[in-house]
């Protein structure tokens, strides 16, 4: 029976033994349905130049019950394990691709576009076997697990292959979630970067199958004003979700200082963003991930602070020629002590107590645009309303405390530093909405308040500089005083810092706000 329609499935990547003892447990469960288990050979079509591939069109048949399925595949990337294509599937009588089988009139044709004169050849192809089983949560969502295990052939190599797929065949992407925690609990897990068709294709050397594993920056969506409040929500959650799951791979994987620090910002852009939405304040299951996205923040921060006193603090400090050699050897000492609070993070972050935050945050966009979309038409509220009220009211907060700049204490400084944080991202998420020069004069004033907190904060972190030992054999007197040194240079630059903070509050304060 021909059929288009939009997936939403997860897509864990596990080892091998873990794979049947999952099997295993959910099929011993009282409530289990029956297991059906079939080997899937599929075939994967495109031109001899791959013009489908460099589109994001997949084309594939199957040999599937005794009957060949052909299924035309559209849509972004898998992205941290989540993959929501458009899916268009007709039976055929044979294993060769039939464009004119192809259910929807506008998929048909882009394919046929795509294609032209050229002919379609097979690229590559799967060989699995597939233990399927239909779960229904307890909200009456259905969801459909598949535990895979094969390989993908292309030529004379191949890539084995061992995962399990949970789709969201009707109901609730909180559902999802839920079932996908309860399968994999007490299991660290790795959240697959590509789909057996992006494996295949680069198996046989095509380009951009694997992306460049590097920080992942922020995004900015696109809104309108009128833009109902769950399409907003979908649309700036996907952006914060892909840099924090980004950056979780580029710190494991690489270690790239950037990689903590934009992990770090993608966690407090998505804190923010939640705390913009009435729905998401009051709803507990956010308030309680919002608690875990603080808890991983903090984890983070031993490790972002090591970096911050290496490559800022010392790094930009001009030392007389006495003392270069020893300045070099607190760099040293830093750069070892950095290591260990990386290997540290790196231990945390593939343990089994982060894998419900990594699933919760891979359906969040979704989970999001679902559950404040109950109501429909003219009672959506608009993302413009919504956006104006959350600003103003973040700007409060910061106002109540820039009001008192001249008499905050350290603590009350750094308190002033994250609301004003929370104020750029809210902004920044919302910026598309509101006239580009009034948005960009009102981030740049933020952004100088936010720039001189920031290095007060580091003239506070230069302290640790005292818990150093060199070589862990103590510390001789040129390291005496070359941490001296340090921590004095900036010392002296902070009552100049702090100056600047009373003229950066003055002109924020006068600078016309895009939202009132």
């Amino acid at each position: 029976m021909p059929a288009i329609g939009r997936e939403l499935e997860i897509k864990v990547a596990v080892a091998e033994d873990d794979l049947e003892q999952l099997k295993a447990a959910e099929a011993a469960k009282p409530s289990a349905k029956p297991q059906l288990s079939s080997t899937l050979h599929s075939v994967y079509y495109d031109t001899p130049d791959l013009k489908l591939h460099a589109r994001g069109v997949t084309l594939r048949v199957r040999r599937e019950n005794g009957h060949w399925l052909q299924t035309v595949k559209v849509g972004g990337p898998m992205r941290a394990g989540l993959s929501a294509p458009i899916e268009a599937e007709a039976t055929l009588d044979e294993a060769q691709p039939v464009l004119r089988h192809i259910p929807d009139k506008v998929l048909r044709h882009r394919v046929r576009s795509l294609i032209g004169d050229a002919p379609l050849a097979p690229v590559f192809e799967t060989i699995i076997d597939r233990t399927q089983q239909s779960i229904t949560a307890a909200d009456g969502s259905e969801v459909e697990i598949a535990f895979d295990h094969g390989v993908v052939r292309a030529g004379g190599d191949e890539h084995k292959l061992c995962e399990v797929e949970l789709e969201l065949k009707s109901g609730s992407p909180d559902a999802l979630a839920g079932l996908a925690q309860s399968i994999f609990v007490g299991l660290p897990i790795e959240l697959a970067q590509q789909t057996k068709a992006d494996r295949g294709y680069e198996l046989i050397g095509a380009k951009a199958s694997r992306p460049a594993l590097e920080p992942v920056t922020a995004t900015i969506p696109h809104l309108r004003p009128s833009d109902h409040v769950p399409y907003a929500m979908r649309r700036i959650a996907s952006c914060v979700v892909d840099q924090v799951l980004g950056n979780w791979t580029v710190v494991l994987e690489t270690g790239d200082p950037e990689g903590t620090h934009q992990m770090r910002v993608g966690l407090r852009r998505l804190r923010s963003a939640l705390k913009a939405f009435p729905s998401a304040r009051r709803n507990e299951n956010l308030k309680s991930l919002d608690m875990r996205l603080r808890d991983l923040s903090r984890m983070l921060g031993e490790l972002r602070d090591a970096d911050v006193l290496l490559s800022d603090v010392v790094a930009s400090v001009l030392p007389t020629a006495g003392l270069a050699a020893a300045i070099e050897d607190v760099k040293r000492t830093l750069e070892r002590r950095r290591e260990t609070r990386l290997a540290d993070v790196r231990v945390q972050l593939k343990a089994a107590e982060w894998t419900d935050v990594k699933l919760r945050l891979a359906i969040l966009p979704f989970a999001l645009e679902h559950a404040s979309g109950g109501e429909s038409g003219k009672r959506q509220k608009s993302v413009g309303n919504i956006a104006g009220k959350a600003l103003e009211r973040q700007w409060r907060r910061v106002a109540l405390l820039g009001s008192r700049i001249e008499e905050l204490d350290v603590a009350h400084r750094h308190e002033l530093r994250k609301e004003l944080k929370t104020l750029r991202y809210m902004v920044e998420l919302f910026s598309s909405i509101y006239p580009a020069g009034k948005v960009r004069r009102v981030v740049k004033r933020v952004r100088a308040m936010q720039d001189v907190l920031g290095y007060l904060n580091d003239v506070a972190l230069a302290g640790r500089l005292n818990e150093l030992e060199a070589g862990g054999a103590g510390r001789g007197e040129q390291l005496e005083q070359a941490i001296g040194f340090v921590i004095g240079w900036h010392a002296a630059r902070s009552e100049i810092a702090w100056a600047d903070a009373k003229a950066s509050w003055a002109k924020l304060e006068k600078a016309p706000k895009p939202w009132k």
